[in-house]
């Protein structure tokens, strides 16, 4: 076991809106034991840099929160991570006077979403009739929005990004987690902190270590993902769900691209792969004729990323030293796209509540239950929301031979105008909105450290 030295390499300074990526060093050889350049302690470490980690490291760095951010590969660029924005997103960015480096990386823009069988169809989700200055979903690769983050984190000197560091054990001080052991190239090393946060997605390591109880709240799907070039006539800023006879189509429109998620029950795509590659190409179509000019541009399996969804959520998601937020907390379906907002939210929410306690040295098991009770009951309402659209909508499609009309009251919603904008602004923004409270930076910005 090693102790990482307190000496720190400083990493490059770029604009926040800059295109070259943030990426590790060149690693080390295995067999190397020399310490990274890493502190022996900060306040707080995070796992995972995903949006939730990223946001939540930004916010806390602001005010003179040290932070190391651990992130298992040697970037962030990782295909079909989920390159949604929405609007509740884009006012955090904006609140942190990001939003215009985000915007001018020229994301597509979703501004509806519509209900489409066979030859019915129904714009569900209006985002053009929200009153906010970001009123559509913005869609770009995650690595993009997570580049600009982190260049903004690095200029504050508590702020230290480690790839390549996966956490394996938690450290304890009298029943309470006061750090983690993390390796890198084959070699385990030690860093002390006030608080483990657990960010590091629906598969954490952090939960698991720290035996946080997760419950299911809705019958498991897969989604096959893969991307095709605009189909001729393609409709501009429009998402689609599609349902067909035992399958299910996402449509987002990436500008040139349309990204698509094929839904299917759980354990079905073994018995999707034996009737070959062909016959899933023909009952994309069948779903979505529209492809039939492109499908031939997703050549066989390779081209198809398998996103396996059990959604849950924890019963507590904390112990005394460690908490856990996004996905670690609670795995949402992908029904309304909406696990990167809540993410971010649930970032916000920790940074609002744990600055103070963290600044005071004082983070005990009061603070870290005041950030589950301030996200639990949204999260419990869009769970609740997205189990009725899988209930009502997804697993009628995905267990029926036969197309199937779309539901009564999503034909009915859209002519009652007391509730014709609740799904676009549930999807949007969620029953509680979070706002960055400290805006002000606490001191002198610096320089952070990439290792």
């Amino acid at each position: 076991m090693t102790t990482a030295s307190a000496a720190t390499s400083t990493g490059s300074t770029h604009a926040p809106g800059a295109t070259a990526p943030v990426s590790a060093h060149t690693p080390a050889s295995s067999s190397s034991t020399a310490a990274p350049s890493a502190p022996a302690s900060v306040d707080c470490i995070i796992a995972g840099g995903g949006p939730a980690g990223l946001f939540l490291a930004l916010l806390l760095v602001r005010q003179g929160i040290s932070v190391a951010l651990m992130e298992a590969h040697g970037d962030f660029d990782r295909d079909f991570r989920g390159d949604t924005i929405h609007p509740s997103t884009m006012e955090v960015l904006d609140e942190l006077d990001l939003a215009d480096a985000v915007l001018a990386l020229d994301p597509g823009k979703v501004r509806s979403l519509m209900l489409v069988s066979g030859t019915e169809s129904i714009r569900i989700a209006d985002f053009s009739r929200l009153k906010t200055r970001f009123p559509y979903i913005a869609m770009m690769p995650q690595v993009q929005l997570l580049n600009v983050l982190a260049r903004e984190a690095t200029r504050f000197e508590g702020f230290h990004l480690l790839f390549h560091a996966s956490v394996n054990r938690l450290l304890y001080h009298n029943g309470i987690v006061n750090g983690v052991t993390w390796r890198r190239n084959g070699t385990d090393y030690e860093m002390r902190a006030q608080l483990v946060i657990g960010a590091d997605g629906r598969a954490s390591r952090v939960r698991r270590l720290a035996e946080l109880e997760m419950v299911k709240t809705a019958a498991p799907m897969d989604v096959l993902w893969f991307r095709v070039p605009q189909p001729p006539g393609a409709v501009d800023e429009q998402a689609a769900f599609r349902f067909g006879p035992g399958s299910a189509l996402v449509l987002l429109d990436r500008g040139d691209q349309l990204q698509v998620g094929y839904i299917l029950a759980r354990k079905a795509y073994g018995a999707l792969r034996q009737k070959g590659f062909d016959a899933f190409r023909r009952s994309c179509v069948e779903v979505c004729p529209a492809l039939a000019p492109v499908i031939d541009n997703v050549t066989g399996w390779k081209d198809v990323a398998l996103l396996s969804v059990e959604c849950g959520r924890l019963t507590t998601w904390h112990k005394p030293g460690v908490l856990c937020i996004g996905d670690a907390a609670h795995i949402m379906s992908p029904a309304g796209g909406i696990g990167i907002s809540y993410a971010v939210q649930d970032a916000v929410a920790a940074a609002n509540i744990l600055t103070e306690p963290l600044r005071d040295r004082n983070v005990n098991e009061i603070a870290l239950l005041a950030v589950q009770q301030r996200r639990e009951k949204a999260t419990r309402f869009i769970q609740k929301f997205q189990s009725v659209i899988h209930d009502n909508i997804v697993a009628s499609a995905l267990h029926s031979r036969h197309r199937l009309p779309l539901p009564w009251f999503a034909r009915l919603l859209p002519h009652i105008p007391l509730l014709r904008d609740m799904p676009a602004r549930t999807i949007a923004f969620g029953p509680q909105p979070e706002h960055v409270h400290h805006l002000r930076t606490r001191g002198p910005a610096g320089s952070g450290h990439l290792t």
